[in-house]
């Protein structure tokens, strides 16, 4: 590995794009982000979308499953494992990797991987954008969102959000909304911090929808570049 480290993303992409998909994941998990990220963007769309769903449930790689690769990648990924294995790639790894991908192929990927595993999809937009991340967003995006939220489900949200992320909220309302959100808060007596969490989710997948459907944009990755 320390030999494909030290290739280009052209390079990599050669080795890997006949590989198979569990393999190219294996290869990619070892890499830096960025250069997992050019390689995978570089594979077929109906391979991009495998590949990271594989990466993505990729915990722990046994000697033994190596050795079903073939000989050379068995060889150079040996001395990277053990009995019980070491741990490569995951939902975080495969999320953060995704940062620092152009937002169509982002969007691309976690679409098609709707289709066969939603919940994995879910879990890995959940990673790329928080609930405290709704601050990045411009001030459009959050009157454009705020149009599009459920009153209930945004008031039980802001229970444990920061204050700057509160004042934002009410910046973007009108002067009554918002002061009757204000009030609201304040009256709110003592919550689950589940139903709180259940709130957010619903606040961040309405966020996610907006963006995908190209009403406003969110910029959480390094990659993100407004033209």
């Amino acid at each position: 590995m320390e030999v494909i480290r030290q290739l280009d993303s052209k390079s990599i992409f050669s080795i890997v794009i006949n590989e198979h998909p569990q393999t190219t994941a294996i290869i990619l998990a070892h890499l830096d982000r960025p250069v997992s990220s050019e390689v995978i963007q570089m594979l077929p769309e109906e391979k991009q979308m495998e590949v990271l769903h594989r990466l993505a449930t990729l915990e722990h790689v046994s000697s033994k499953a190596l050795r079903e690769r073939d000989e050379v990648l068995r060889v150079e990924l040996k001395a990277l494992t053990s009995t019980s294995g070491n741990r490569l790639g995951g939902v975080s790894v495969a999320a953060e990797m995704m940062g620092f991908m152009a937002r169509a192929s982002e969007i691309s990927i976690l679409t098609d991987m709707d289709v066969v595993d939603p919940e994995l999809a879910d879990e890995i937009r959940s990673l790329r954008f928080t609930f405290e991340d709704i601050i990045k967003v411009d001030e459009n995006g959050i009157q454009i969102a705020l149009k599009e939220l459920d009153q209930k489900d945004l008031l039980v949200s802001l229970k444990t959000a920061t204050d700057e992320l509160k004042e934002k909220i009410f910046s973007n309302m009108s002067a009554r909304a918002g002061a009757m959100l204000k009030e609201d808060l304040e009256a709110l007596p003592p919550t689950k911090v589940s139903d709180v969490d259940i709130a957010q989710k619903k606040v961040i997948a309405v966020f996610k929808t907006l963006e995908e459907e190209g009403k406003i944009v969110i910029s959480v990755g390094s990659s993100d570049v407004l033209v």
